[in-house]
């Protein structure tokens, strides 16, 4: 062996033997107030409130039970909301009036009063089709509808989801159950398809394409489940308009989840209107329909 391969096998030895340790010091932050509070005129007011955690901190979630949840109309208090458990506060008194500004202020000892303010649209009226069932290319099981509205003036926010309910027997107990799941379901309209984001919760579209016009959206909901029920199964379909805060928190989620764990995905801040702390104060309306299948 020539002193070149001698020369070569230590340069790979010490190449592989060799570590660049960086030290990075990250900033040990104070922890906010947590706000998550989606209200609906079909809903009482609920919130729910925690602690954030630092981006190393691998603790379980911190529920504040102790904070004082108050509900504004204006600068007139409107309603005050009860700790019920894990963090969840709720109200007795009836959900909000659509158009109409709220305020939520979350006021917890040894943190800052956490503040937000915004509303829910008025819900907007939909006809739906009858749905048809159609199998997919992978053999999977469709129903096919068409959801027809009329986008108000403005810039407007829209989702479409659904949620399927079938009742189910131990064959060895003989005891009932009822499962409830969240069926896949998408458009692939042209333009709808390239504006929608979709995740768990059915999909996601601003009205870009289509302002101040009646719209018809196609749409397709895959019926599988992995439940295997063979009894008739019980589907609600929603159309919902959107407050902004609403939509763009859901969106940013849904595109954070998307990037996490990709090591070449862009970062996704999700987006928060909640005021010396974290979370969102979001509202929206809807109709629906229901059949079984």
């Amino acid at each position: 062996m020539n002193m070149n391969k001698y020369f070569i096998l230590f340069a790979i030895f010490f190449l592989y033997s060799c570590e660049l340790v960086v030290d990075v010091d990250i900033p040990i932050e104070k922890n906010q107030i947590v706000v998550n509070s989606f209200f609906t005129p079909d809903s009482v007011w609920k919130a729910k409130v925690s602690l954030s955690r630092h981006i190393l901190d691998q603790a379980d979630y911190r529920y504040i039970t102790n904070a004082n949840v108050v509900i504004y109309d204006g600068e007139i208090p409107f309603d005050t909301l009860q700790h019920d458990s894990l963090g969840y506060y709720r109200s007795n008194k009836s959900g909000p009036q659509p158009s109409q500004s709220y305020t939520i202020r979350v006021n917890a000892p040894g943190y800052s009063i956490a503040e937000s303010s915004s509303s829910c649209p008025t819900a907007v009226a939909a006809e739906f089709s009858e749905p048809q069932v159609t199998v997919g290319e992978f053999q999977e099981t469709l129903h096919n509808f068409s959801i027809t509205f009329t986008d108000p003036p403005g810039k407007n926010f829209y989702q479409v989801m659904a949620i399927a309910e079938y009742r189910y027997t131990n064959p060895q107990t003989g005891q009932g159950y009822v499962n409830r799941f969240n069926p896949y379901i998408y458009s692939d309209d042209p333009g709808i398809d390239a504006e929608e984001i979709e995740n768990s919760e059915g999909f996601f579209f601003p009205d870009a394409l289509f302002n101040e016009e009646q719209f018809t959206i196609n749409v397709k909901m895959s019926t599988h489940n992995w439940w295997g029920a063979t009894t008739p199964t019980k589907y609600r379909i929603y159309f919902r308009s959107l407050s902004e805060d609403y939509y763009r928190y859901k969106t940013s989620s849904a595109l954070q989840n998307y990037a996490s764990g990709d090591p070449f995905a862009q970062p996704v801040k999700v987006y928060s209107n909640i005021q010396n702390g974290f979370g969102v104060f979001a509202g929206y309306s809807q109709t629906s329909f229901a059949y079984e299948k």
